[in-house]
């Protein structure tokens, strides 16, 4: 993700990540990578719902709750 993220061309770039693990540990990586993260087996509305986040405009993002 770092080495991703360090190329200017992809700075912004939403990213969604999907893993069998569910940690805790997991989830505050990916979150401190700017990621959003889904936990497998998800449903498809939990995945629409990650979608629709990770597609509104970073404005909207910082402000919604939980993050």
């Amino acid at each position: 993700m770092r080495r991703l993220t360090k190329d200017a061309s992809n700075r912004d770039a939403r990213i969604i990540i999907t893993s069998a693990h569910a940690s805790g540990h997991v989830r505050l990586l990916t979150n401190a990578l700017g990621c959003e993260y889904l936990a497998k087996p998800f449903s498809t509305k939990e995945l629409a719902a990650t979608v629709a986040v990770v597609l509104s405009p970073r404005d909207d993002r910082a402000r919604s709750p939980g993050r």
